[in-house]
Parts: C-alpha cells; sequence; structure tokens
C-alpha cells in the first residue's frame, strides 16, 4: 500500500468515488496520486483516468456529472466529466491525452497496483512525462518514485 499524506478530504472523496464508480475500470492522476504516494503537495480535484469507452458507464453511475467547457489547446483527450465527491471536486477523463512539442501523448490508465481508500493509483512514469511540460516541479517530485528507463518507455509508449 502506498504511503499516504492526503489529507482527510481526499481520503473521504476517495473512498465516496470507489463507491460510485464501482465497476469502471479507473486510476487515480495528478496532484491526488502525488498526496497519496507521501509528496507533500496542494490536491486541488481528483483527477480519474478511464478509457473513452467508460463515459456511459461513468455517467449511469454518477448521472449529476457534467461535461465542463474547455478551450485548452493543449489538451486532446477524448472527453470529461466533472462532479463533487465529498468537499472534493472529481474530474473523470477519458483517454488523457496532451499536447508535448506538437506530438499527441496519451496517458495510460495502466495502475501501479498501489492503492488508497480502494482506489488503486497510476502508474508514476506517465506522470513525469505529463509534467515535465505542464508543471516541471511536479515531475522533479514524483522522478524518485519511478526510474529514467521506465520515464522513456513511457513516453515512447505515450505517443499515438
Amino acid at each position: 500500500m502506498a504511503t499516504m499524506t492526503a489529507g482527510q478530504p481526499v481520503l473521504e472523496a476517495l473512498e465516496e468515488v470507489a463507491q460510485l464508480i464501482a465497476g469502471v475500470p479507473f486510476v487515480l492522476g495528478g496532484s491526488a496520486m502525488m498526496a497519496c504516494r507521501g509528496i507533500p503537495i496542494e490536491v486541488g480535484d481528483l483527477d480519474l483516468l478511464v478509457d473513452a469507452d467508460a463515459r456511459h458507464s461513468v455517467l449511469e453511475r454518477v448521472p449529476e456529472a457534467t461535461a465542463p467547457p474547455s478551450d485548452d489547446l493543449n489538451y486532446c483527450s477524448a472527453w470529461r466529466l466533472a462532479f463533487r465527491a465529498g468537499e472534493m471536486d472529481v474530474e473523470v477523463i477519458g483517454d488523457f491525452c496532451f499536447i508535448d512539442g506538437g506530438r499527441r501523448l496519451t496517458v495510460p490508465t495502466r495502475g501501479s497496483g498501489d492503492v488508497v481508500a480502494g482506489v488503486e493509483l497510476a502508474a508514476v512514469a506517465p506522470w513525469v512525462v505529463f509534467y515535465r511540460t505542464h508543471d516541471p516541479v511536479k515531475a522533479s517530485l514524483l522522478k524518485p518514485f519511478t526510474s529514467a528507463r521506465e520515464i522513456d518507455e513511457a513516453a515512447a509508449s505515450m505517443a499515438r
């Protein structure tokens, strides 16, 4: 099990999310994944990564989820849905994709095997790849949790 420094609101929201969308394969990424690994960081929301074909299943389980507007051209995900769990905003992202140097890179929904509050944490290396261009400080905080080889392999496999 991962070391946890995520605060009580995060843990309670994770438990609620695990119940709400039970049966839909997903992993936790972003700052919440980092906090659940023991990295002292502020968690703004819960980023849940799912395959693109899970949209209907998520909406069946969380009918109040809405599609937030997006005008950020650095992202090319299939879709996004947002809802609240406890005190936290939750964003479910279908095939999380971003632009890096003109390339489309998709963060896999592969988990790490680490589970916190019933939720599997995303693999670290793809998030290092994402944060290298979007938030270098977060990338450096995550690097001790993976290897250079894993980061290189993730970067190669994420290109579409």
